[in-house]
C-alpha cells in the first residue's frame, strides 16, 4: 500500500507537553436545523510523545471543514455537515524538519489555518526536480518515470513516460520542454538501502513499502536529508 510523506519546515513550533493541544478554529457559518447559533470548524494539533523513531516526536491533527451532503437531522433535511479528518506530524527534535502524513487536502489547510492564527508555522517545501534528478544522478540514482501537466501541446494537456532512466529519452526531454514535470519515480541510496519512491515537485514523497512508523520515519529523514540541495521556498514553485 502506498504512503505519502509531505516534506515541511517549521519556523515557529509550540513546545507542548504530552497530551497538550493548541486549537484555533473557523467561523463557517452553518447553522443546523433545531440550534440557534452558527457553528465552528476547529482544528487542533495534540503532542502525543515521542514517535516510534527516536529522533522525532508525534502529533495528531484534527481538521474539521464544511462538507455538502444530503440528509437529515432530528426529521429535518441538510445538505451540509461539518466532517473531522485526522493527520498526524512528526517534529525532528533540535531543528525545522517536519515530516506530515495525511492526505494532502488535509494536511496543508490544517497547517495554514494554524499558521494564520499565530499558533505554529509550518509551511510545505518545494523540490527543483531537474536539479533534484541532476544530483542524485550522480550518486547512482535512476529515474523510472515522470509525470508531466500544462502542455502546451496540441490536444494534449498532461502525459506519463516509464523506463530504466527515462529522463534520457527523446520523449521525456520533449515533455519537458512543453510543460512541467510536476513527479519523479526515482531509485536512489537511502540511508545505505536502495529504495524506490516517488517525489513531487509540491513536496511529497510516495513509498510503496509497508512500512511501520519507525522505518517509515527512518527513511524519511534520509529522504529529507537527500532532497534538501534541491529544495526551494514552495512560492518559486
Amino acid at each position: 500500500m502506498a504512503t505519502a510523506l509531505h516534506l515541511l519546515r517549521a519556523r515557529t513550533f509550540p513546545s507542548l507537553a504530552e497530551g497538550q493541544i493548541i486549537e484555533t478554529f473557523h467561523q463557517i457559518g452553518l447553522q443546523l436545523p433545531g440550534e440557534e447559533t452558527d457553528n465552528d470548524a476547529h482544528t487542533t494539533l495534540e503532542r502525543l510523545g515521542r514517535a516510534a523513531y527516536h529522533e522525532f516526536d508525534k502529533y495528531l491533527g484534527r481538521h474539521e471543514d464544511l462538507w455538502t451532503v444530503t440528509g437529515r437531522f432530528r426529521g429535518k433535511p441538510f445538505k451540509q455537515v461539518i466532517v473531522e479528518e485526522r493527520f498526524e506530524i512528526f517534529r525532528q527534535r533540535g531543528s525545522g524538519v517536519v515530516l506530515g502524513k495525511g492526505k494532502r487536502d488535509v494536511v496543508f489547510p490544517a497547517l495554514r489555518r494554524l499558521r494564520d492564527a499565530k499558533m505554529c508555522d509550518v509551511e510545505p517545501v518545494a523540490l527543483d526536480l531537474a536539479k533534484l534528478r541532476e544530483g542524485l544522478k550522480g550518486k547512482g540514482a535512476h529515474v523510472h518515470g515522470a509525470h508531466f501537466n500544462k502542455l502546451a501541446l496540441a490536444k494534449l494537456t498532461a502525459a506519463a513516460v516509464f523506463g530504466e532512466d527515462v529522463d534520457q529519452s527523446e520523449e521525456f526531454k520533449h515533455y519537458e520542454m512543453a510543460g512541467f514535470n510536476s513527479a519523479a519515480i526515482i531509485s536512489a541510496n537511502v540511508k545505505g538501502a536502495v529504495q524506490k519512491f516517488m517525489v513531487t515537485k509540491t513536496g511529497t514523497v510516495v513509498v510503496y513499502e509497508n512500512w511501520d512508523e519507525k522505518d517509515l520515519l527512518d527513511f524519511g529523514e534520509g529522504v529529507e536529508d537527500l532532497t534538501r540541495f534541491a529544495q526551494v521556498p514552495a512560492t518559486e514553485q
